[in-house]
């Protein structure tokens, strides 16, 4: 999630623009929007613009933004995952890759490490 960060030295306030707010699920949006509201931001346009105190930094919203589940807005800690090892085949000559075509999964899964959600295990890279 991408944001800009608007600071004067003169003024004691920083207003925070997203970009764009991209969370479908409502349970995690409530849950952002909880967060910055108790580090003291205000969100009169309704989710794109907040306006924060100035002792706020963009390293606090990166931080909360980095460890607020996308799914049901718990919080991530970070975990390690197992992936499957994934090889694709030809089927009638020169379409690996493509949709349709057989993919199996051959040999060891490999040890990944991953943001995973404390409340759901919802996890990603």
């Amino acid at each position: 999630m991408q944001f800009n960060f608007h600071h004067n030295v003169k003024s004691n306030i920083v207003v925070i623009t997203f970009d764009n707010f991209n969370i479908s699920k409502i349970a995690a949006k409530e849950s952002l929007f909880n967060s910055f509201n108790k580090i003291g931001g205000n969100n009169p346009l309704f989710e794109l613009e907040w306006i924060f105190p100035s002792f706020i930094t963009s390293q606090v919203i990166q931080e909360i933004i980095k460890n607020t589940c996308f799914v049901c807005g718990g919080l991530m800690s970070d975990g390690q995952a197992l992936e499957n090892t994934w090889v694709g085949s030809e089927d009638f000559g020169g379409d690996y890759g493509q949709s349709g075509t057989t993919w199996s999964k051959v040999g060891q899964p490999v040890m990944r490490v991953v943001r995973k959600c404390s409340s759901c295990g919802h996890s990603h890279t």
